[in-house]
């Protein structure tokens, strides 16, 4: 699941969460290490928020019924080491919500726990770079999504 918090005026807090349509991390050898590629589809049709209110709101801001789902795509700026022990590194790749494409960069991190890839980030949208329009006085343009994926055992090199 994602987790996501959106602010509005007098620092109001809007918490929810949404579920992943789908999520892979691949590891493919680079030298040393491995380039680490993430790709998480978003469930819009899926989000929680603090009242039914609020989840309308967003759900027509994003136009959920034309635009199901959003996509981030990733992929670490350089090999990465990966071992017992977490790794964080830089990725960079695109987030498509509403239609519309941007160019992202993150840190994330990495663990490779009993034979499963777990990689977490947050994700800073903008709302408005993607054309979507929340009404400002209920909510700001600035939304984290908290995102924690895993890979499907079975996905990791031996």
């Amino acid at each position: 699941a994602v987790k996501y918090l959106a602010t509005g005026p007098l620092n109001a807090q809007y918490p929810g969460t949404l579920k992943l349509a789908g999520s892979a991390i691949t590891l493919a050898p680079d030298g040393s290490g491995y380039r680490v590629k993430l790709d998480v589809i978003f469930d819009h049709q899926t989000v929680t928020a603090t009242d039914s209110f609020m989840r309308r709101t967003l759900l027509t801001s994003i136009e959920a019924d034309k635009y199901p789902t959003s996509r981030l795509i990733l992929e670490s700026k350089e090999a990465v080491k990966v071992g017992a022990q977490a790794v964080a590194f830089t990725a960079s790749g695109t987030y498509d919500l509403h239609g519309h494409q941007q160019i992202v960069e993150l840190p994330v991190t990495l663990l490779i726990k009993d034979k499963q890839a777990q990689a977490s980030c947050d994700l800073i949208v903008n709302l408005p770079d993607y054309r979507v329009k929340l009404p400002p006085v209920v909510v700001n343009n600035t939304v984290t999504f908290r995102i924690e994926a895993v890979a499907p055992q079975g996905t990791l090199p031996v």
